[in-house]
C-alpha cells in the first residue's frame, strides 16, 4: 500500500492515513497544560489523559469526534508527541511508552527498531529506552480512570501503530536539545515511520477489524 506523504499534526498528535483517505484534516486550536502526571485529587490532568468519557479539552473532543469518520478505516498511525518531566530518570532520554496490550507493544517494538536504525546524532535514540507497561509511572494504577491518546488511538479501526513518544525539553543524555537537532530528529522520525509502514502488509497491525 502507498501512504500519503502528509503528516497531520494536531494537538501534538500525528495522524498518518493510507492513500485512500483523501480528506483534509482541519486545523484545531489547542490549549496545553503542563502537569507532569494526571492528578484526580487535584482535579487536573494533561490533554493526553483526556481520551475517555466527556473530554474537558475542546481540541481532544474535536479529535475524538472527527478522526474516526475522517479516516474511513484508512488511519494507520497515531503518534502522540509528548514531553516528560523536567529532569531525572526517564526524563532525559527519548522513549516510547509501552502499551499494556501485547499486540500494540509488538508493533511499538518493531517501530522502535526501525527508528533506532535510521536515527542520526546529535540526539541519540535507543530502542532499549522504551518504558514497558508496569514499569515506573507506566502502570494501570497511575492511569486510573483516564485514557491516553495512545490507548485511544489503538482502538481505531484499521490502526497499525499507536503510541506516545516522550521527547525531553532540554537534553537527551548529554546532548542539549536545540531547534536544529530537534528538526533533525523530526526528519529521522518521519523516515522511520515511512520505512515501518512500507515494511508491513495489509494484515499487520493491532486493530484490523
Amino acid at each position: 500500500m502507498q501512504y500519503r506523504r502528509l503528516l497531520c499534526l494536531v494537538a501534538s498528535v500525528i495522524f498518518i492515513a493510507a492513500s485512500g483517505c483523501n480528506r483534509t484534516f482541519p486545523a484545531i486550536s489547542t490549549q496545553r497544560t503542563f502537569f507532569s502526571q494526571p492528578s484526580a485529587a487535584a482535579g487536573t490532568f494533561t490533554v493526553d489523559a483526556d481520551y475517555l468519557g466527556n473530554s474537558i479539552y475542546p481540541s481532544v473532543q474535536a479529535i475524538r469526534c472527527f478522526v474516526p469518520s475522517w479516516s474511513q478505516r484508512q488511519l494507520k498511525v497515531v503518534l502522540d508527541l509528548h514531553c516528560p518531566h523536567i529532569s531525572g530518570k526517564y526524563n532525559e532520554v527519548i522513549y516510547i511508552v509501552g502499551s499494556s496490550t501485547p499486540a500494540t507493544w509488538q508493533q511499538q517494538k518493531e517501530f522502535t527498531a526501525v527508528l533506532e536504525s535510521v536515527c542520526e546524532e546529535p540526539l541519540p535514540y535507543r530502542a532499549e529506552s522504551s518504558l514497558p507497561f508496569g514499569t515506573a509511572w507506566n502502570t494501570a494504577e497511575n492511569y486510573g480512570e483516564y485514557k491516553s491518546c495512545g490507548r485511544w488511538g489503538a482502538e481505531q479501526l484499521g490502526i497499525r501503530l499507536a503510541t506516545t513518544i516522550e521527547i525531553p525539553y532540554a537534553n537527551v543524555g548529554v546532548a542539549v536539545v536545540t531547534s536544529d537537532n530537534a528538526r533533525t530528529f523530526g526528519h529521522d522520525l518521519a523516515r522511520a515511520l515511512w520505512r515501518y509502514l512500507e515494511s508491513g502488509n495489509e494484515q499487520s497491525g493491532i486493530n484490523n477489524r
